[in-house]
């Protein structure tokens, strides 16, 4: 019956290492990957105040979906709130979407497992709508600096799991760099 468990499976439970659910498949976690047309991408470096990754390279803005909102406004509004940038829907391209289910530990959350859908969107910084007077600027607690690399660069750093960067899986980094490379 749901909701009994034998008492093999209760002390099983007790021995199993004490996770805390930080996500669950049905929330999605976006990000926006920058291109332009010199064969670059933009990096972020993640604030050292984040909970997870504290310091590590991102590829661009990320962030969980709100209530009421779709990933392509969820986008939209990460690349204002952590770049400033003003992007519309006809600026981002989804790219693919990928399945994360990344376990860790930080201070405030202990152990955790967080499992996502990541849907990866492109943006040719070139090519925005209105690309005059669009400075990145860099929003306070969510990100340290922010750079252009070259894509050749960043496939190296992200194929041999680069240490600097935030961890991605090989499916999620070969989806990434052939959307960039197919459009620059």
């Amino acid at each position: 019956m749901a909701g009994f468990r034998s008492q093999g499976e209760l002390e099983q439970e007790k021995r199993a290492p004490k996770y805390t659910e930080m996500g669950t498949g049905i929330i999605q976690c976006i990000y926006g990957s920058l291109d332009s047309k010199q064969g670059r991408v933009l990096v972020q470096r993640r604030s050292m105040n984040k909970d997870t990754n504290p310091g590590k390279l991102d590829v661009s803005a990320a962030g969980h979906i709100e209530v009421g909102d779709d990933s392509l406004d969820t986008a939209m509004r990460e690349m204002d709130e952590e770049l400033g940038l003003q992007v519309v829907a006809k600026d981002l391209e989804l790219i693919f979407t990928a399945v994360s289910d990344a376990k860790g530990f930080t201070e405030k959350h202990g152990k955790f497992i967080c499992r996502e859908l990541q849907d990866v969107y492109l943006i040719d910084y070139s090519k925005l709508s209105s690309p005059e007077g669009q400075k990145i600027v860099l929003a306070d607690g969510e990100v340290e600096e922010a750079m252009w690399i070259d894509v050749g660069q960043l496939k190296r750093d992200l194929e041999t799991a680069n240490d600097d960067y935030v961890f991605r899986e090989r499916t999620y980094v070969a989806g990434l760099i052939e959307g960039i490379t197919s459009k620059s």
